[in-house]
C-alpha cells in the first residue's frame, strides 16, 4: 500500500545520504524534504503562494510601502511621506495623504492625554472652535490657562474687570470704574476729585463729582446707561448760572414721577446728588444755593 507523503513546509532537512545505496534512487526522506520545499516555494515558479505565507507576487516594494489585500492577492502601495496618513481611494484601496487642517465645531472629551499630544507629553496641539465645547475639558495635571479657563470669557487686562456669579450657572463681568474702583484685592465703590467741566461732557469710567462751569449756554452731560450702573452716584454742582441738563430722558426729580432732562437750574451753587435704580438716574438730594438745609 503506497504511503501518502505529508507536506509539511517546516520539515527539517534529512540526516541520511541523499540516494538509496548504489542505486541512484533518492530515498524517501530527501524526496519529502524535496517535494515539500518544491510546494512551498511555488511548484517550481520560485513564488511562495499566499497559501504558504507569501504574497504569490515578485514585486519589489518600495521603502515605506505597506501591502494590501486586493481580495485574490497582495499589492503595494506607494511609499508614503511624513506626516501623511492611510485612507481608503475606493475599492478597499489605501493610498497616503496629507491630512488638511480644519475647524473643529464639537469636542466631547478631551483627555489630558489628547491636550498634550502625546502620553508623554508634548506640545499643545492648536484647536480652532467655531461652537462652544460641549463635555468635560481638562488640564494636563495643571490649571487650565486663562484663554481656556472655562468661564465664557477672554483674559482682561489686569485691573480693568472682574468676573462674578451670575446666578444662571455662568459668570458676567464688570469693568473696574463703571461706579468701582480694584485695588490690593480690594473692590470698592469709585470716586474722584472734582472735576470741571467748560463744554457739554460726558461721564467717564471712575468720575463721580462734577463742576458746571460752562459760559453762555446750557450745558448737556451724556450720564453712563443706569441699568449698568445700579448704586452708582454722581455729584453736580453749577459754579455758572446756566441749566444743566441729561441727553437722555431718564432723570428723576426729587418730587418723583416721569423721567425728564433736567438736572440743575440756571444758578449759581445749586447742587444734586443722582443715583441710578437700575432704570433711571433718580435725584435723592438737592439744593440751591444760599439755601438753608434743616436736619
Amino acid at each position: 500500500m503506497a504511503t501518502t507523503i505529508p507536506n509539511q513546509s517546516q520539515i527539517p532537512a534529512p540526516r541520511v545520504p541523499i540516494t538509496v545505496g548504489d542505486t541512484g534512487i533518492v530515498s524517501p526522506q530527501w524526496f519529502r524534504w524535496f517535494n515539500n520545499l518544491y510546494a512551498l516555494t511555488g511548484a517550481g515558479v520560485g513564488i511562495t503562494p499566499i497559501s504558504n505565507g507569501g504574497t504569490n507576487g515578485t514585486a519589489t516594494p518600495t521603502a515605506g510601502a505597506v501591502a494590501y489585500g486586493t481580495g485574490t492577492a497582495y499589492a503595494f502601495t506607494a511609499a508614503g511621506t511624513s506626516g501623511q496618513v492611510l485612507t481608503s481611494a475606493g475599492a478597499g484601496i489605501p493610498i497616503w495623504t496629507t491630512p488638511t487642517t480644519g475647524t473643529v465645531t464639537s469636542v466631547s472629551v478631551v483627555s489630558a492625554n489628547g491636550l498634550a499630544g502625546t502620553s508623554s507629553g508634548g506640545a499643545t496641539p492648536a484647536l480652532t472652535l467655531s461652537t462652544t465645547i460641549t463635555g468635560l475639558l481638562k488640564g494636563n495635571g495643571t490649571a487650565i490657562s486663562a484663554a481656556t479657563s472655562g468661564t465664557d470669557y477672554a483674559p482682561a487686562t489686569s485691573g480693568t474687570s472682574i468676573l462674578y456669579g451670575n446666578g444662571a450657572g455662568g459668570f458676567s463681568n464688570v469693568t473696574v470704574g463703571t461706579g468701582l474702583t480694584f485695588s490690593a484685592g480690594t473692590l470698592s465703590a469709585a470716586t474722584s476729585a472734582p472735576i470741571t467741566k467748560t463744554a457739554d461732557f460726558t461721564v467717564g469710567a471712575g468720575e463721580t463729582w462734577f463742576i458746571n462751569n460752562k459760559t453762555g449756554s446750557t450745558c448737556t452731560v451724556t450720564l453712563p446707561t443706569p441699568s449698568t450702573n445700579t448704586g452708582r452716584q454722581l455729584n453736580f454742582k453749577n459754579t455758572q448760572a446756566q441749566t444743566l441738563v441729561s441727553a437722555s430722558s431718564n432723570v428723576v426729580g426729587l418730587a418723583g414721577g416721569a423721567a425728564a432732562t433736567a438736572i440743575l437750574a440756571a444758578s449759581t451753587g445749586d447742587w444734586a446728588a443722582l443715583v441710578s435704580d437700575g432704570t433711571n438716574w433718580i435725584i435723592m438730594q438737592a439744593a440751591a444755593n444760599n439755601c438753608l438745609l434743616l436736619e
